[in-house]
């Protein structure tokens, strides 16, 4: 990419050292820890011919996610309801996203309208994401019931629902679907650039060359899914409209893992690299009229490559007990600290 970057001829003092420190945290969240965050910057010009810039920053940040999300039956315009409620999923997500990286620039001050630069800049990114939520879903049809009081066909969603209450049979589409997925973001990017700026009188110019090369890399985002199924759910909203209270009614016990008779495992792996090579050069010729006047123009050459992979793969567990793959720590971490 084309960067224009600060020179050290740029700044008032011939010698410039700055730097900051901070941290953040959120004591009220247990998920939370400390991120400490620094950057540096120097600058420094010798015997007013030669300019040397270094900076550099870290900065992590941690985004810490929980929510819910209630899906309803849907219902013509005309008809006020009730709606019964056919989905609930929740989640509790962390997230882990570092940045650091800086540049080196050295200037070199040929007179005082000449000047040569060599400009180094590298970025990298690393994220991590631990989330685990629980998907509680039924088909979307309303039992019927017959009047001896047993229902008459397979339908799922038990008659009597409200606005704020709904309660599912035990059949076969009636599941709970518990799953853990963590993912992982890496990303380097490096530009390399050379250029010159001429000042004269009533004549700029600009030039420089380029090679930038970007690595953007998903080692293997992992997701596993357990699925138990005939599981007779209450959903009752009447405390808490966005936090139900969720109640098992009926089917095998949602909370053994032996109730959970299939599952899915999912690994999408991916990359992308981009590389670039490009030169530029600008021209302004000022003229001297009553009215300010210029002419500008200039040309600019790019070359782009790309090489992408996606690698996906999924399977299924076949053991039969599903207790070994349990973790006794039950805490959303995340990888790395």
């Amino acid at each position: 990419m084309n960067i224009v970057t600060k020179s050290a001829f740029d700044r008032a003092q011939k010698r410039q050292l700055t730097g900051s420190f901070g941290a953040a945290w959120r004591p009220t969240d247990e998920r939370s820890r400390l991120m400490r965050q620094w950057t540096v910057s120097y600058a420094e010009v010798f015997r007013d011919k030669f300019g040397v810039s270094f900076n550099y920053g870290h900065q992590p940040v941690d985004s810490l996610i929980d929510g819910a999300t209630q899906l309803h039956q849907n219902l013509p315009n005309t008809v006020e309801g009730p709606a019964y409620t056919y989905s609930f999923n929740m989640r509790d997500s962390s997230n882990k996203r570092t940045r650091w990286g800086g540049g080196l620039k050295f200037d070199f001050k040929h007179s005082d309208s000449s000047r040569f630069f060599a400009n180094v800049i590298m970025n990298k990114h690393d994220e991590h994401t631990n989330s685990r939520e629980a998907t509680w879903s039924t088909a979307q049809n309303v039992a019927t019931v017959g009047p001896n009081g047993t229902f008459t066909n397979n339908n799922h969603i038990i008659p009597g629902y409200t606005e704020n209450m709904t309660e599912w049979r035990p059949l076969a589409n009636s599941t709970v679907q518990p799953q853990g997925f963590a993912t992982q973001k890496i990303g380097k990017a490096w530009n390399f650039q050379i250029g010159g700026v001429h000042r004269y009188e009533n004549l700029d110019i600009n030039y420089d060359a380029y090679h930038s090369n970007s690595k953007t890399i998903y080692p293997g985002n992992k997701r596993f899914t357990l699925v138990a199924r005939g599981i007779g759910m209450r959903i009752d909203r009447k405390d808490e409209r966005f936090k139900p209270d969720l109640t098992q009614i009926s089917g095998p016990d949602m909370t053994r893992i032996s109730s959970y008779t299939d599952n899915n495992y999912n690994i999408a792996s991916s990359s992308g690299v981009d590389e670039y090579w490009g030169s530029s050069i600008d021209v302004k010729k000022r003229f001297a009229t009553v009215v300010p006047t210029y002419l500008k123009g200039g040309l600019r050459w790019r070359e782009q490559t790309r090489n992408l992979t996606n690698t996906p793969w999924t399977g299924r567990y076949t053991g039969t007990n599903y207790a070994e793959l349990l973790n006794p720590d039950t805490r959303n971490t995340i990888h790395g600290g």
